[in-house]
């Protein structure tokens, strides 16, 4: 009786071997080739935002600003400075994402908005809301219901983010955010403004951007959920100089009021932890302030060798000002761009183009291309996708 052929078991495990190796030589290439088509959808997302920002000037006159608030508009009537945009009657803390709506094809979300109300109206509860009035709520294609501010907007969303989820009922998350500048964003004393592509109530046109359109960044990516620190209400005096560490950071700003885990998670909100970003630190930067204790904990590790990176903010745009004891510290921040696709982050420049830019690029040119009339001259190799 002839012998049935057959593996011996060192055959077989030389082929299980062979398969091993060439698994991992393809499950990377494959991964590889995953992240790289988020990475170019997330720079399509960008390239919207950056042509969308294009045709609000077109059709205002102005590029938009960062946040607009009641208390100070340069040339506006003292009773009301928010007759300088008309059409936004009372605008108080939307983000600039939501004056773009219009040109990202959202135009029904936009319709939803009376821009005679304040940003809180589409956002609290009742249990929040001083007047015990809850905000509305909008029916959705499936019959369900919900606010304004939970809905999401793809343009806004990294394909990256792996927390594309609601917080509390009533926010989403944003990954591309407005570039406010180099550190200082607004004194709401004096209306100053900082140097980056808009600030709370500004109009610019083309002549501000005298360092060009195309050099000056527009938007960046960040990741959702960031922890960061607000509120150290410190003076112009304390924050003359940029820091160049993260550790001169931590010393810079002292004891903050709070410290939260949900930088950049409401895409509804104009203030600079949600939706913007500064160039103190070159994208990617472990700024390792903090240490987690707890949810409100405001502790500052100066040493750099906390075990979260961390934003911080000076004060928030508008807030506090009509309180019995008001507050008008200025906004500075440091807000680090960040991206879910490692070596770099993605950038609209503010003519519409979109560029990467890696981790290890020159700080001062970072902060040169984060500024609209800074004269910097950039090197031959700063422009280069």
């Amino acid at each position: 009786m002839p012998r049935r052929a057959a593996f011996t078991l060192v055959e077989l495990m030389v082929v299980v071997s062979i398969i091993a190796i060439l698994m991992s030589l393809l499950v990377p290439a494959v991964n590889a080739a995953r992240d790289s088509a988020r990475s170019a959808q997330s720079k399509n997302n960008l390239r919207q935002m950056g042509l969308a920002i294009q045709q609000f000037n077109a059709a205002q006159g102005y590029y938009p600003p960062s946040y607009i608030t009641r208390e100070y508009n340069p040339g506006a009537p003292t009773d009301d400075s928010l007759q300088a945009f008309p059409g936004y009657a009372h605008l108080e803390g939307y983000s600039v994402q939501i004056l773009l709506l219009p040109y990202l094809e959202q135009q029904l979300i936009s319709d939803e908005i009376d821009f005679g109300k304040p940003y809180n109206y589409y956002i609290q509860s009742a249990a929040d809301n001083p007047a015990g009035v809850d905000a509305p709520r909008f029916e959705l294609a499936d019959g369900t219901l919900t606010r304004l501010g939970a809905l999401r907007v793809p343009t806004f969303v990294s394909p990256g983010e792996p927390r594309d989820e609601v917080r509390q009922n009533k926010h989403h998350p944003i990954n591309y955010v407005m570039n406010l500048g180099t550190w200082f964003i607004w004194d709401p004393l004096t209306g100053q403004g900082g140097n980056g592509a808009g600030y709370p109530n500004s109009r610019l046109n083309d002549d501000a951007f005298a360092d060009g359109l195309g050099t000056t960044m527009a938007f960046a990516e960040v990741k959702a959920w960031n922890p960061y620190f607000r509120d150290s209400l410190r003076g112009h005096s304390d924050l003359s100089t940029i820091p160049t560490t993260p550790s001169e950071l931590a010393t810079m700003i002292g004891t903050p009021n709070q410290y939260k885990e949900t930088a950049h998670t409401e895409w509804f909100n104009g203030h600079a932890h949600h939706a913007g970003f500064t160039t103190v630190f070159r994208p990617n930067t472990k700024v390792m302030i903090g240490e987690r204790t707890s949810s409100s904990s405001a502790t500052v590790n100066a040493s750099n060798t906390g075990n979260v990176d961390c934003d911080w903010t000076n004060k928030q745009e508008g807030k506090n000002h009509f309180a019995s004891n008001p507050d008008y510290s200025p906004t500075y921040a440091a807000i680090t761009a960040r991206s879910y696709f490692k070596g770099g982050v993605s950038v609209a420049m503010m003519d519409g183009s979109v560029h990467r830019f890696e981790d290890t690029i020159s700080i001062g040119v970072w902060r040169a291309l984060s500024t609209r009339a800074g004269r910097e001259k950039l090197p031959n190799s700063a422009m280069k996708r």
